[in-house]
């Protein structure tokens, strides 16, 4: 229920419109057409929402004392105000409004705070995990435009949380783990070795944290895994794949879920690597533990010391609107994924 702005006299009334006028004025004559409508658009929603809810002087110093909390905060391994733009849902509506809906391509999504340049690169077939804990899992699929077309050499940057809850950037050592990037094969294809995703709150230790405390929001985020695809003459696409049956898929604390991106893991008992009937660019990747030398590609899960427990999300074709659109079409992501654990002796 919306309260009912208390009544304003005309004479105050005609303060308050005169001093926007005045600050709307004041750019007038910015020579940037695109810069000056932005600034007279946040001057006027400024105004009209301290108006509104008559902003006291006491809030406005509290909301400059939570502005400069934040930017204290924010390095390049942090970022709390795309974090804050995030749990305001700003960050997704501004996808939204750039990314309508396109039939045959891939859904986009929040990029999130922990994107950072400069990941490893990984082989067809190699293991971005690098050590960080959590279950191993099998992705697979092909990158193509909204007309079906394969998109070769497509870079793909993949990064995602540990079993701890933890990004790489969150960790005191230094170490890059759980991201990579990867380049598809002239078939469009790709294939890693990831961690099954688990949900994870986002930092929640900083004024974004004391924001959703006081309003009884939750930090937690819904189990996910990011991707951002990128080729000359295409649209990048940053988007995520969440997993099926997750509870918090309807609270996401960033509003980033879309039921596009909502995929199906399933398990199934130890067995045999699937072959792969696709030429490729390098040596076609077969599943195997990421816990075994990538030296030795000839051995498979099932060569490993001790046991694996595999499972696999069907094959699905995402569609709707990407963040990657193209000259002609937008990058879309197929994917399927496998996930094993492997207990060594």
């Amino acid at each position: 229920m919306t309260a009912t702005p208390p009544a304003v006299p005309d004479r105050q009334r005609h303060v308050e419109d005169e001093l926007v006028r005045t600050v709307l004025a004041s750019f007038h004559n910015t020579p940037d057409a695109r810069l000056k409508e932005l600034m007279q658009g946040l001057v006027r929603h400024l105004h009209a929402f301290i108006r509104e809810v008559r902003l006291t002087e006491a809030e406005w110093q509290q909301a400059i004392d939570f502005l400069t909390a934040t930017g204290h905060l924010t390095t390049d391994r942090r970022q709390e105000f795309v974090l804050l733009s995030d749990v305001l849902g700003a960050s997704m509506q501004t996808i939204n409004v750039n990314y309508e809906a396109t039939a045959g391509a891939t859904e986009a999504t929040v990029v999130g705070p922990f994107f950072v340049e400069g990941s490893p690169e990984i082989a067809l077939g190699g293991d971005m995990a690098a050590g960080a804990p959590g279950e191993p899992c099998w992705v697979e699929g092909t990158v193509t435009d909204t007309d079906g077309n394969p998109v070769p050499g497509a870079r793909l940057e993949v990064w995602e949380a540990d079993e701890d809850g933890l990004y790489d950037v969150q960790r005191d050592d230094g170490h890059l783990t759980a991201r990579a990037h990867l380049y598809t094969d002239e078939q469009g294809a790709y294939a890693f070795w990831g961690l099954t995703p688990t949900p994870y709150p986002i930092p929640h230790d900083g004024p974004v944290g004391t924001l959703l405390d006081k309003t009884a929001r939750s930090p937690l985020r819904a189990s996910h895994l990011h991707f951002m695809a990128t080729s000359p003459g295409l649209r990048t696409l940053v988007t995520h794949i969440f997993v099926e049956g997750d509870s918090l898929l309807g609270s996401d604390a960033v509003f980033g879920v879309k039921d596009s991106l909502v995929k199906r893991f399933e398990s199934s008992p130890p067995q045999p690597p699937p072959t792969r009937s696709r030429a490729r660019k390098h040596a076609s990747p077969q599943p195997r533990s990421p816990h075994q030398t990538q030296k030795t590609p000839s051995t498979s899960l099932d060569d490993c010391s001790g046991r694996t427990r595999r499972s696999r999300c069907r094959h699905c074709s995402c569609s709707g609107r990407s963040s990657a659109a193209a000259r002609s079409g937008t990058a879309h992501s197929r994917t399927a994924e496998r996930r094993g654990r492997w207990t060594g002796r």
